[in-house]
């Protein structure tokens, strides 16, 4: 799996693709990550563009496998 943000992926496209690709519901990634699901829900639907540093850490650590 190609965990690299794709030219011109917003977060929420590389988000919603990584966490498909690693078979995840949404509701296992944002436990994982640490963030609540309403948080990961606007991430992927493109209503939040930054992460905070709790959210990017964890999403971060999920996405690259360092978990």
């Amino acid at each position: 799996m190609d965990n690299t943000p794709q030219s011109q992926e917003s977060l929420a496209e590389y988000v919603k693709r990584i966490r498909n690709a690693l078979g995840l519901s949404q509701t296992e990634l944002a436990n994982i990550a640490g963030i609540h699901i309403q948080s990961l829900g606007k991430i992927e639907r493109g209503l939040t563009t930054k992460l905070n540093t709790k959210s990017h850490r964890g999403e971060r650590d999920r996405l690259t496998g360092s978990i």
